[in-house]
């Protein structure tokens, strides 16, 4: 479930193994916690990814991807910035080169934007606005970097590079900020189904991931991860409920043979992208993906005897991010 402990630094610029037939599609992910000072409630939040997909062209939030003749080299670099106050969506949203070396990836957007790994961790930069330094906070191997595949039938696979956590340093406008980091590296070749996703930090150390998939308002199988800054608990037996439109309360319940965990995601802002394709040039597919800056409220924790052993409050404050998609993308 976990996937194998890897050197981050050696794979995560390295794509020579994944699978990008027609259609296939690989992104750089980041999502950045950073502290408020100035309201702890409502943590800023930046989502940078660079990405590439194998198709000729593609809608994204009206704007035209356009793949065709020699561009085997672009991709398309998108951001959002919380910064406290008020979300800015399509921070970035712009076809460009992406140029990917040994240890690092750059864009030549007109924002440009550089990721690089090193021995002393990863660095990322955003134009002049953003500098930011990660390193890993977490010995346990939850929080270490991952890496997952998977062939799904035959040539259709999905492969997943992540690092759950990460301690957070840098500058935005110049002013210094603390936080914590989390990466993913996904490709897929085949048609993904929507889904709920999420991740979340919190101040003794804790970890929570959950992803539940879904096809026509019908949930399949998910997980709930939780490292609770000691001990991990696995949950596969979950479920999600959404309550309410724009600003969403996900209700999130799971079991397992000895535990039941409950408790809701609560978003203070959102962004969104809207993808639009075409299946044999005949029918329009859109997958509509909505990210929300969130914290947990209510964590419960009870074991096999109906006793809390682990709640919201035990586990300090928090921070995260949600995810909800809808449709299919063909």
């Amino acid at each position: 479930m976990f996937g194998e402990t890897v050197d981050f630094r050696e794979c995560v610029f390295d794509i020579t193994n994944e699978n990008m037939r027609h259609k296939g599609w690989i992104w750089w992910f980041w999502l950045f916690f950073i502290e408020n000072p100035e309201n702890p409630d409502k943590p800023r939040q930046l989502m940078i990814l660079w990405s590439r997909k194998n198709v000729k062209k593609i809608w994204c939030n009206h704007e035209l991807l356009d793949f065709t003749g020699d561009k085997k080299d672009e991709g398309v670099v998108a951001c959002w910035y919380f910064d406290g106050e008020k979300m800015h969506h399509n921070y970035l949203l712009e076809q460009c080169t992406l140029k990917i070396e040994k240890d690092s990836l750059t864009s030549n957007s007109k924002i440009p934007t550089y990721f690089s790994v090193d021995s002393e961790g990863c660095r990322v930069k955003i134009g002049s606005s953003f500098d930011f330094k990660l390193v890993g906070k977490s010995d346990h191997k939850f929080n270490q970097p991952t890496y997952y595949k998977d062939n799904i039938v035959k040539d259709f696979s999905y492969s997943l590079l992540r690092h759950n956590i990460l301690k957070l340093s840098g500058e935005v406008e110049g002013q210094k900020i603390r936080g914590t980091g989390y990466f993913q590296r996904v490709c897929v070749n085949a048609p993904i189904p929507p889904w709920y996703w999420g991740i979340f930090h919190f101040e003794n150390g804790g970890v929570l991931t959950y992803f539940k998939p879904h096809i026509f308002g019908v949930g399949l199988r998910g997980d709930i991860c939780f490292f609770d800054g000691s001990d991990m608990h696995v949950f596969t037996d979950m479920d999600v409920e959404r309550i309410g439109s724009i600003n969403p309360i996900f209700k999130i319940i799971g079991k397992n043979e000895v535990e039941e965990i409950t408790f809701n995601v609560n978003p203070y802002s959102h962004s969104s992208w809207t993808f639009k394709g075409s299946l044999l040039k005949l029918l329009e597919t859109i997958l509509v993906y909505n990210e929300y800056p969130a914290k947990i409220e209510g964590l419960t924790l009870k074991n096999k005897d109906a006793k809390t052993i682990i709640t919201t409050k035990s586990l300090g404050d928090n921070v995260g991010n949600a995810e909800h998609s809808t449709g299919i993308l063909l």
